[in-house]
């Protein structure tokens, strides 16, 4: 199983659940936002997966961060051009709330996704100013050290007064 596979399914069906928690109770506004967060990561996890597999069979190694900054771009893209068209189109709609989706995602889905990218920049950078995986500097080879003084090994002489 891919590695990003199952945190996807995790958090889509954590989101799933929050929001069909959020159509059905009273208490729509407190699960809403966390039910997009969580199928927002799923998404981005499973583009994260695919783009895993894909690199994978060319030889290449992306990083975690790199792949989850990847997709979390692809989808603001995605979700910002379906809002955008959702608003121009809204003034010939004749059906219910015309530009209501389109809202809805600037309002709430825009801002939770480069929310998501900021905290990814912010938990990268920190990992990466505290990781000490960089090798010991080596010393270069016109700075080595002399050699060794050897000391005359001690005598039993009391002589010496």
């Amino acid at each position: 199983m891919p590695r990003f596979l199952r945190p996807t399914i995790i958090f889509g069906v954590i989101g799933a659940a929050f929001l069909l928690l959020s159509l059905k109770t009273t208490v729509a506004n407190t699960l809403f936002v966390p039910g997009m967060i969580c199928a927002a990561l799923a998404v981005v996890l499973l583009f994260m997966t695919i783009a895993a597999a894909v690199t994978a069979k060319s030889g290449k190694k992306l990083s975690g961060w790199r792949l989850f900054a990847i997709g979390d771009s692809a989808l603001i893209l995605v979700v910002g051009a379906i809002g955008a068209v959702d608003l121009i189109t809204a003034e010939d709609a004749d059906a219910f709330g015309p530009g209501l989706l389109g809202a809805i995602i600037f309002y709430y889905g825009l801002p939770v996704l480069a929310g998501m990218l900021i905290v990814e920049l912010l938990a990268y950078k920190t990992v990466k100013m505290y990781s000490t995986d960089e090798p010991e500097p080596q010393p270069a080879p016109e700075n080595k050290l002399p050699p060794k003084i050897s000391y005359p090994p001690e005598s039993n002489n009391t002589d010496n007064k």
